[in-house]
């Protein structure tokens, strides 16, 4: 009978080494997703080597099964460089390893560390094992840290070792020592590939076959970065890790910018006082209301500088210039809102986990935002007790308008408002704003604490002529009556004010001016202005082609 002995060494040494390169790759895979941390330093990854701009020796690309690029992908501009190498046994996964078991790591890892004086400082070293070690090798670095001397024989015997196989002594040995972690028991591969799944599940769609397509996907660009197709090229970004969740660009964790008009020497205003007192003692949302041009907006941005001092406040902009109108915009979703606003308070904030955009339903994002916002809570009341998380939904009604034009969609506003209100996070405030004839459109159903913005008073009419340099009480006078204490026609009135002879101003008789026909003077304005300089009809026609592309906008919209 023939003997297969050999076969089955063959056979066990051939799955050994099938297990370590997935060790590698599965804990490559999670270091990689540090790439996504909201506020992390790591810049690059590179696979089996240091990254292709790097010099290193051959004996370092050998060792270096994974080095971490902290600040920037090279060495001479980055602020450190972590250098890892990893080792898998399944059949001693439970054994302590011997100090041999190290030793050639060590070795590997002298080496590195005495060939690039220049960016020594850089330098750490990693040595990752799924088994125990012996206690000896850990208290022996231990003391060669901490420049104790050795407790035992045992340990003063392998701190010799150590000084033998790295070739280093006294302070460089102890230097040597101090950047050097070993790492353990750290885990099977089984156990990492759960810690990723479970990540990767918590940043997206909870889905198992949603998590093991991300997951598939990761593994293989960790492969093609440490096989052929990472020769010329073995760096992974953080761009790479979210193509290989199929997320073609880094706006998309952003996919609702607000476009905020400038707001240059902003008038304070008594209702930003009675918000602030609501913030802190309401129990329902808050709702703001205001006619068109009646100072939302510039109220709203006022007071998330000012609630920034001490809390944390995320601000949305439900109009955007008017871009809500666009499908492709789309910012009434929750899938597009929700991430847009879960992003910005893991990135700008650093308080939670961030959310990866997917085509989930709504009431997934809705469940993903409340945990995180009570991370984020957990995380900022560890420092002050008293701050919280303000959330500001500008002009929100164009969200429930939006929602109700389309269909089968709802306001992310509503979800949101309703979810707050119905089970209150302890922290989180949330304050919208809307136009009072849609006040529906904003909150639905939903009874909120109701704040209506009081059209300007004279005095204050009196302070923003005043900023533009207008201080004649009978022009005061006149521009307070026209603009009915509206500030966005005060502002059109002003500045038309000051473009137009005293001789030919307004009597002081005059009625409230009109909107449409103050956009009509501005236009006309602007149309002479340019045949002054030379247009002939073209500025006219221009305006004529734009009026008839869609969307049409109504001029109460324009206003």
């Amino acid at each position: 009978m023939p003997n297969k002995r050999p076969s089955t060494l063959f056979a066990g040494s051939v799955r050994a080494s099938r297990d370590g390169h997935t060790y590698h790759d599965t804990w490559a895979a999670r270091v990689s997703l540090q790439l996504l941390h909201p506020q992390t330093t790591l810049a690059a990854l590179a696979m089996e080597g240091f990254g292709p701009r790097d010099q290193a020796s051959q004996s370092a690309h050998e060792i270096a099964d994974l080095v971490l690029y902290h600040g920037a992908s090279l060495t001479k501009d980055a602020t450190h460089i972590h250098v890892v190498q990893l080792k898998y046994s399944l059949a001693r996964a439970t054994t302590p390893a011997p100090f041999s078991y190290v030793s050639p790591t060590l070795t590997k890892f002298s080496e590195i560390y005495r060939e690039d004086l220049k960016n020594r400082a850089k330098r750490h070293f990693e040595f990752v094992c799924n088994r125990p070690v012996r206690t000896s090798v850990l208290e022996a670095l231990e003391a060669l840290r901490a420049g104790t001397p050795a407790t035992t024989k045992t340990v003063k015997a392998t701190i010799a070792k150590i000084s033998a196989v790295t070739k280093l002594q006294a302070a460089d040995l102890t230097d040597f020592a101090r950047r050097l972690v070993i790492t353990p028991t750290a885990g099977s591969i089984a156990a990492v590939a759960h810690d990723v799944r479970h990540t990767i599940a918590s940043w997206s769609d909870p889905s198992t076959a949603g998590v093991r397509h991300r997951f598939l996907g990761l593994l293989q660009l960790l492969h093609d970065k440490a096989g052929g197709k990472g020769a010329h090229d073995n760096l992974i970004r953080r761009v790479d890790v979210l193509t290989a969740f199929e997320i073609e660009d880094e706006d998309d964790l952003f996919p609702t910018p607000a476009a905020f008009p400038a707001v240059h020497g902003p008038l304070e205003r008594p209702v930003i006082a009675e918000i602030e007192a609501a913030i802190a003692s309401s129990a329902d949302p808050i709702l703001l209301h205001a006619p068109a041009g009646g100072g939302k907006t510039v109220i709203m941005q006022m007071l998330a500088e000012r609630l920034a001092k001490r809390h944390v406040v995320l601000l949305f902009d439900g109009f955007a210039g008017g871009r809500w109108r666009d499908p492709a915009d789309s910012r009434h979703l929750a899938r597009r809102a929700i991430t847009h606003l879960a992003n910005t308070l893991a990135c700008d904030h650093g308080l939670c986990d961030i959310l990866i955009p997917t085509q989930s339903d709504d009431d997934h994002f809705i469940r993903a935002f409340r945990l995180r916002l009570q991370d984020a809570v957990r995380a900022l009341r560890a420092k002050d007790a008293d701050a919280r998380i303000v959330i500001l939904l500008d002009a929100i009604d164009h969200a429930g308008m939006a929602a109700r034009a389309a269909t089968n969609e709802r306001s992310f506003a509503h979800l949101l408002l309703h979810s707050l209100a119905t089970t209150p996070i302890i922290g989180v405030v949330i304050v919208v704003s809307c136009r009072p004839e849609r006040r529906d459109d904003a909150r639905g159903s939903l009874t909120c604490h109701e704040i209506a913005v009081s059209p300007l008073t004279k005095t204050e009419t009196r302070a923003l002529a005043a900023k533009a340099g207008l201080t004649d009480e009978g022009t005061i006078a006149l521009l307070h009556v026209r603009s009915a204490g509206n500030p966005r026609m005060l502002d059109a009135l002003i500045r038309e004010t000051k473009q137009t002879p005293k001789t030919r101003r307004p009597k002081p008789a005059a009625a409230v001016a009109d909107l449409d026909s103050l956009l009509t003077n501005t236009l006309e304005t602007a149309i002479a202005e340019a045949a002054k300089r030379g247009s002939g009809t073209e500025a006219r026609t221009f305006l004529t082609a734009l009026a008839l592309l869609p969307p049409p906008v109504p001029a109460a919209e324009l206003a």
